[in-house]
């Protein structure tokens, strides 16, 4: 087990429009830059994969889940 902070929604923040909402099958999404005060227990198991974090300004950061970053399978590669 170990904890973990979330970041902070921009949804409660007043109006904010979030520009990946509009790219179902790029799983990236706009947080505040800020993260939680409180410390939430998680189980090893619950971890899914990993994330990438883009600080676009002081206050705002793109997160993008690396899980699963494309619907496309693999090609077989032929010689």
């Amino acid at each position: 087990m170990f904890a973990v902070q979330r970041y902070i929604p921009l949804s409660g923040r007043g109006h904010y429009v979030d520009p990946f909402a509009m790219y179902p099958g790029f799983p990236a999404k706009l947080y505040s830059s800020s993260v939680s005060s409180h410390l939430e227990n998680m189980k090893v198991a619950w971890v899914v994969g990993h994330f990438a974090q883009w600080e676009v300004s002081s206050d705002q950061a793109v997160v993008l889940s690396l899980s699963c970053v494309s619907d496309v399978p693999p090609t077989s590669e032929t010689n």
